[in-house]
């Protein structure tokens, strides 16, 4: 091999490891954990993730407080409303020191808001609620206690960590999460978070929104199903036929997701198709029209 061709596979393998390290972003996740009086102090701990050639420096835990522990278990002081904490993680590639900064809440309280995802944005109307103590949805951690409300309203299942709710039209939500130790419940703690629910029903139906027209139902994880966002609390039924008005296809569930099979479970060929969405609730505007699936190549 020539001296320009061993030139170039170094150079080429010196960008491929450049991407590679550039593509592994460093951040830490916190993981809360139980503590006696939870209105005075929080008990934090960081696990970091940091590229293979990165080195950890020290944590620095915005509260002038520092460690070189791998995944140290902080204890915060709480003295003001404000529970926010900025973090840095610093960390060393190649001799030269880098820094993570992130934000946490250092509260007992704290809980993070997702989408489902079993139904991922399909149902627009239905969060998970974590909180950050990471346990099983009704496993309370040690000798601490949880109370939800939704606009000051106890939901089902409000004494557990995580909550699952559909929220039953559009509008503003306040969420808020109170946390205890059992051995005196006197002394809690509360994070609140503000959720906004864009689609509203009212008197007047609502029209389905960003209905696809094509879709490839090809196996590539790219655009596989024909699916339609809706709130998740109406019941919709899809209706699919082929040019010639023969059904070959029909459904109803909470969400819009067609994998472009018939209802023998094949595989439907490549053209030109006609569908209808009805809302057994009336929520939504019925919607009709045509749908092309694409094959393409796998």
């Amino acid at each position: 091999m020539g001296r320009l061709s061993k030139y170039l596979l170094v150079t080429v393998a010196s960008i491929l490891t450049g991407f590679a390290t550039l593509a592994q972003e460093p951040y830490f996740s916190i993981q809360l954990d139980v503590v006696d009086d939870p209105s005075t102090k929080a008990l934090v701990k960081f696990t970091p993730n940091l590229p293979e050639t990165a080195t950890l420096v020290r944590w620095e835990f915005g509260d002038g407080a520092t460690s070189t522990e791998t995944s140290p278990t902080h204890e915060y002081a709480i003295t003001v409303s404000d529970f926010t904490k900025t973090v840095n993680l610093v960390y060393s590639i190649a001799g030269t020191e880098n820094t993570y900064t992130q934000e946490i809440k250092a509260n007992s309280a704290f809980f993070t808001v997702e989408l489902d995802p079993n139904l991922d944005s399909l149902a627009t109307f239905k969060r998970i609620f974590r909180s950050a103590f990471l346990v099983n949805d009704n496993q309370a951690p040690g000798s601490m206690g949880f109370a939800w409300t939704i606009n000051g309203e106890s939901p089902t299942n409000a004494n557990y960590p995580n909550l699952y709710y559909t929220f039953p039209n559009g509008g503003i939500y306040i969420v808020s999460l109170t946390t205890w130790n059992n051995a005196d419940p006197s002394k809690t703690i509360a994070h609140t978070l503000t959720i906004e629910i864009k689609t509203v029903f009212g008197t007047t139906k609502v029209p389905l929104e960003n209905v696809p027209n094509v879709f490839t139902p090809n196996g590539d994880g790219i655009n596989d199903f024909f699916a339609v966002q809706t709130s998740g609390l109406s019941r919709m039924v899809l209706r699919v036929f082929t040019r010639s008005g023969a059904l070959v296809h029909e459904n109803t569930a909470n969400v819009i997701q067609w994998d472009g099979k018939n209802q023998m479970g094949n595989e439907l060929p490549e053209g030109i198709y006609f569908y209808v969405i009805e809302d057994l609730d009336n929520n939504y505007e019925t919607a009709k029209g045509f749908v092309y699936i694409l094959k393409g190549n796998n």
